[in-house]
């Protein structure tokens, strides 16, 4: 009987085994990524909260769904991203969107790491109050255009649809983070990544790394469009910044 797991099932590694630099600075980049999801998420969705009344005219209906925020409802599936149609009368340029998107970005720097989370979930309420999930998700896919990103790149593919083999780890992004009680009485904390062909490897995340992320991912599954627009935009935002600082 073979040891080896299932196909397409998230393969878990110890972090020597990943390739690349020595382990401290493997470690150093992986909490910079963090640190830069948390911004990068924050402002986008800051992002969409002013760009959906701006755009009221080009997107789908905008009514607000019924808000299933608290933490006993079950989270929902995010709608599928929706294909961004081409830029038509009043609708605002792909500069505004980008200098908009950077200066949310900056701001989110300043805010100090313990009040983020917060305001995460203020973005999140502002963004549910003013959109339905339906032009959320479409609002997200044109700033994903408009910024040059691909946002399928990341989508939840079907079993079916992921490619055979071993995870590419220079596409992969972080896509989950659970932890589980250790026998000390502590947390023990596990990340999931996914590359653009959907394979998905889990690799153990230190205390530190753990607690700065996890309430994060825990907040977006409170909010069912915040998981599409992680995946949509987020996501290859920072694999776009990690290909554009590893080719330097």
């Amino acid at each position: 009987m073979s040891d080896s797991p299932p196909e397409n099932s998230p393969i878990v590694v110890k972090d020597e085994a990943l390739p690349g630099q020595s382990s401290r600075r493997k470690q150093r980049l992986r909490r910079a990524v963090i640190v830069s999801i948390v911004a990068h998420l924050i402002g986008v969705i800051a992002l969409l909260c002013w760009y959906i009344p701006a755009n009221k005219s080009q997107l789908t209906d905008q009514s607000p769904g019924t808000n299933e925020s608290s933490n006993d409802a079950a989270p929902r599936n995010p709608p599928a991203p929706v294909k961004p149609a081409a830029p038509e009368g009043d609708e605002v340029s792909e500069d505004q969107i980008q200098k908009s998107l950077e200066s949310q970005i900056e701001a989110v720097k300043q805010i100090p790491d313990e009040q983020k989370l917060d305001q995460l979930e203020k973005n999140l309420k502002r963004l549910e109050s003013i959109s339905s999930p339906e032009s959320a998700s479409e609002a997200a896919a044109k700033v994903s255009s408009s910024l040059g990103l691909d946002s399928d790149q990341y989508a939840t593919k079907k079993p079916e649809d992921i490619a055979p083999g071993k995870i590419d780890l220079n596409k992969a992004q972080l896509a989950d983070v659970k932890r589980t009680r250790n026998p000390k009485g502590g947390w023990d904390y596990v990340s999931t990544l996914v590359d653009d062909s959907g394979r998905e490897m889990e690799v153990p995340m230190t205390q530190a790394e753990g607690e700065a992320i996890y309430e994060t991912f825990q907040q977006m599954k409170k909010f069912p469009v915040a998981a599409g627009i992680y995946r949509s935009v987020v996501m290859p935002m920072i694999q776009k910044t990690l290909e554009a600082t590893s080719s330097k």
